[in-house]
């Protein structure tokens, strides 16, 4: 496991698809990132396998996680999908495991590219986690009431 200068861990993170280099580089800024390169996608015992000790996931559209897959899942913290929708996801069990859930809605700008969904999605990751600018506030959070009212 990589360690940073201070001694801490990093979180452990999942990515469920082929990203471009700069998206993994802002990533792996703050996280252990995992790469799932291949062209298939991964079967849904792949997926909690590979998820198990993750604190974070940048999922596809194509990802279940549901309550049975989460109530496996101790250490996850975040998933950040790489799509606008989250129809694959069970936002009331991740919601109740207190899991934050973001999605990569257009930005407007017209970049609505596979690649400008992953750094949305990554960028959400990293607020997700306190880090950057937006730190503990990801953009395009899903299940606001995770959020503390203190800061």
């Amino acid at each position: 496991m990589l360690k940073l200068s201070l001694g801490l861990s990093r979180h452990r993170v999942l990515v469920t698809r082929c990203v471009e280099q700069d998206v993994l580089e802002k990533l792996d800024r703050f996280f252990e990132v995992e790469h799932y390169q291949q062209t298939l996608p991964l079967t849904r015992e792949e997926l909690l396998a590979r998820l198990k000790e993750k604190a974070g996931v940048l999922a596809t559209g194509n990802d279940t996680i549901d309550a049975e897959m989460i109530a496996q899942l101790r250490s996850l913290k975040a998933v950040c999908t790489m799509a606008v929708s989250c129809e694959n996801l069970d936002m009331h069990a991740l919601t109740q495991a207190g899991i934050m859930v973001t999605n990569a809605p257009a930005d407007g700008s017209g970049s609505d590219t596979a690649h400008a969904k992953a750094l949305r999605a990554a960028d959400n990751l990293i607020a997700a986690f306190g880090f950057g600018r937006i730190g503990g506030k990801p953009a395009n959070l899903l299940n606001p009431e995770l959020l503390c009212d203190c800061c």
